[in-house]
């Protein structure tokens, strides 16, 4: 492994460090190796959602929603408009 990235591991008479440290050291230089040759993947843009359109309300709608009949309704009411005029 270690003669394949090119670096020499010291002496194993020499150094105090246990075998676990040379391998977990030995394990943190190729990771950061594998990150520093990888190349950056490239994220597609992130597009916000798209709002729903907002419904309309109409006069229709809400006389569905209370059951009412507002051309009724304002017909009565034109005709006690008229009345109310004729009679004042």
């Amino acid at each position: 492994m270690s003669a394949a990235s090119g670096t020499t591991p010291p002496p194993v008479a020499d150094s105090n460090i246990s075998a676990f440290e040379r391998i977990a050291n030995a394990r943190r230089a190729s990771r950061a190796r594998l990150q520093q040759d990888a190349p950056a993947m490239a994220r597609p843009p992130v597009t916000p959602p798209t709002p729903e359109p907002v419904p309309t309300v109409t006069l229709d709608k809400i006389g569905d929603f209370l059951e009412l009949d507002f051309r009724r309704l304002f017909v009565w009411l034109r005709a006690g408009l008229v009345w109310a005029l004729m009679l004042a």
